[in-house]
C-alpha cells in the first residue's frame, strides 16, 4: 500500500491484488462487545511513537488519521501456572514512564539504574556502529552489548531480557543471542530511547484498521477499482519482459480458469513463507528468493482477546498497559509473550465515553495460562478480521544477514519483479514498512534509485555498483 501510494503520487497506473478480504497485513482490528459496550482491539502492531514515525506522520496528517495518547506503562511479573507467583523467585513491579512518572511500584534499584542508562547506551551504540572503524559492532549479540554498556544484572535479567522475549520478532531465541543492532533499532524507533524528543506513544482511534481504511480510500479516490480483495494472484515471467498476472477469487469453484493481465512491472508484498507460491511456474523462482525464504524462519502466534485475569499479576497494583513475564530461566528462548490491558492501552481513564462503563478486557499473545472459553471475546460475525493466529519471522542473526545482503537486491528488482514487506526493513514496524514500500516504488520508476536506508556488505555493493551503506539506517540517525 505504501508502494501504491507513491505510484499514485507520481500519476502512475497500478492495481493491488490482496489474497485475504482485508488489506494491511498484520494491521488487524476486530470490534468487540464487552459488557454491552461496543469496543475494539488490535491484533497486530497497535501503536506508534509520534516523534519518530516521521514519514507516516506526514501521511496521517494528509489523510486526517485520528490518533490519541495511550497510557505508556509497563509491568513485569513472573506469573506461574494458575496465575500464581513463582514462590522461589518472586518478581513483580511496574516501571515509571514519561506520562506516568508516579509508577515504579516495587521496581528494584538495579532495574531503575539500568533503565536510566539504556537510552544513552543505544544512542552511543548507533553512533559507533555507523563508523567504519567499529564495523564489528554490527554483529554484536545482546550479551556483548550489555557487557559493553555495563548494565546492572537486575536490569538485564529482570527487565531487558524479558522485554526482548516480549518482542514479536524474537520468538524462541535466547535474548542474549539476539542481534544487538535489531534490538537497538527497535527501541530507538518504536519507543524513542535515546532520541532527542521524548516518546509520544499513540494508538489509532478505533484501531489500526481505521488508518488503513483511510489509506485505501485515498488510493481508490478518482480512479476505477484498483484494490481487489479476496483475490489470489500469481505471476509468470514472459519473454517480452512483461509480467503476466494470473488472478482467481479465493472462493472460486475448483477447476475455475484464472483471468490474466500483463503488466510492465510487479511489486510483491507477501510474507516470506509464501514468496515461492507467487510464481505460477516454479522453475521461474529465483535462487535468491529461495535463499531468503530459507533464512527467514517463521513462527505462528496465538492472539486471544478476553476478560480473564489468569495471565495478569495477582496484585492489581502491578497491572500496566504492557504486562511482561519474567521467566524462571532468565535467558530462556520463549515464544512472544505479552498481555495488553486494553482499557489502559485505549486510555479509558481519560476517555469520558468509556470511563467506569466497561469491564476490564485484555489481549494476550501466547497465553502462559489457559484462557477459559467463557472469557474469550470472539467476534464470529465480523468476517473481514478474524486473525486469532498470525505469522511472523524470527529476526535472528541468519535473518538479519539475509535482510542485509539478499533483501536489498530483491528490492531493486529481479526480472521486473520487485519485493517489499516487513522482512526487508528492521522489525517490520509501520514506519519501516512504509519506507520499504516507498523505496521499492522508486526502484520501479527509476532503476538508478538508491535506498539510503539499507546496509550492504562490500561484495554485494560491488556487485550492484552502488555505494556501501552503514548498518544504521539513515531514518534512525536523522532522529539524533
Amino acid at each position: 500500500m505504501a508502494a501504491a501510494y507513491h505510484l499514485k503520487e507520481q500519476d502512475h497506473e497500478f492495481k493491488v491484488f490482496e489474497r485475504v478480504h482485508n488489506v494491511g497485513g498484520n494491521a488487524r482490528t476486530i470490534p468487540l462487545n464487552v459488557g454491552g459496550v461496543n469496543r475494539w482491539v488490535d491484533l497486530g502492531v497497535n501503536d506508534f511513537n509520534k516523534n519518530s514515525y516521521t514519514n507516516l506522520m506526514e501521511v496521517f496528517t494528509r489523510l486526517g488519521v485520528e490518533y490519541a495518547p495511550l497510557e505508556d506503562s509497563t509491568g513485569y511479573s513472573n506469573i506461574g501456572p494458575g496465575g500464581a507467583f513463582d514462590p522461589e523467585t518472586v518478581v513483580g513491579y511496574t516501571m515509571p514512564s514519561s506520562d506516568r512518572p508516579q509508577m515504579g511500584h516495587n521496581a528494584p534499584e538495579g532495574v531503575l539504574k539500568g533503565a536510566a542508562m539504556f537510552g544513552d547506551a543505544i544512542k552511543r551504540y548507533l553512533k559507533l556502529e555507523d563508523m567504519d572503524q567499529h564495523k564489528d559492532m554490527q554483529w554484536w549479540t545482546m550479551d556483548q552489548f550489555v557487557k559493553w554498556a555495563g548494565f546492572p544484572d537486575d536490569y538485564v535479567y529482570l527487565n531487558l531480557y524479558p522485554r526482548i522475549n516480549g518482542m514479536y520478532f524474537a520468538g524462541m531465541i535466547r535474548p542474549s543471542e539476539m542481534p544487538a543492532r535489531q534490538v537497538a533499532h527497535y527501541y530507538y524507533l518504536q519507543e524513542g530511547y535515546g532520541t532527542v524528543l521524548p516518546p509520544e506513544r499513540q494508538y489509532w482511534v478505533g484501531g489500526t484498521v481505521n488508518w488503513i481504511r483511510k489509506l485505501s480510500a485515498y488510493l481508490q479516490h478518482g480512479l476505477p477499482q484498483v484494490i481487489f480483495r479476496g483475490v489470489k494472484a500469481q505471476i509468470e515471467l514472459l519473454d517480452s519482459g512483461k509480467v503476466r498476472v494470473y488472478t482467481l477469487p479465493v472462493d472460486a469453484a475448483a477447476g475455475s480458469k484464472p483471468q490474466t493481465e500483463d503488466f510492465d512491472k510487479v511489486i510483491v508484498a507477501v510474507q516470506t513463507r509464501t514468496l515461492e507460491e507467487i510464481y505460477y511456474r516454479q522453475e521461474q523462482v529465483p535462487a535468491m528468493v529461495k535463499q531468503l525464504k530459507n533464512a527467514m524462519s517463521m513462527e505462528t502466534d496465538e492472539v486471544v482477546a478476553h476478560t480473564s485475569t489468569a495471565n495478569m499479576p495477582p496484585d492489581p497494583n502491578l497491572w500496566a498497559t504492557y504486562n511482561i513475564n519474567v521467566f524462571a530461566d532468565r535467558d530462556s528462548p520463549e515464544r512472544y509473550n505479552i498481555t495488553y490491558w486494553a482499557n489502559r492501552h485505549q486510555n479509558d481513564p481519560k476517555n469520558p465515553t468509556y470511563r467506569g462503563m466497561t469491564p476490564q478486557f485484555f489481549l494476550t499473545l501466547n497465553p502462559l495460562n489457559p484462557v477459559p472459553d467463557i472469557c474469550r471475546l470472539n467476534n464470529k460475525t465480523f468476517g473481514d478480521c478474524t486473525m486469532f493466529k498470525f505469522y511472523h519471522y524470527r529476526l535472528n542473526v541468519e535473518a538479519t544477514k539475509a535482510q542485509d545482503n539478499i533483501a536489498p537486491v530483491m528490492m531493486k528488482g529481479i526480472d521486473n519483479v520487485y519485493f517489499t514487506g516487513g522482512y526487508t526493513q528492521g522489525a517490520g514496524l509501520h514506519e519501516e514498512c512504509w519506507i520499504s514500500g516507498t523505496h521499492v516504488a522508486k526502484h520501479v520508476l527509476d532503476d538508478a534509485h538508491e535506498n539510503p536506508h539499507i546496509y550492504l556488505t562490500d561484495d554485494v555493493a560491488d556487485k550492484l555498483k552502488v555505494a556501501r551503506r552503514h548498518p544504521t539506517p539513515r531514518y534512525l540517525l536523522d532522529l539524533m
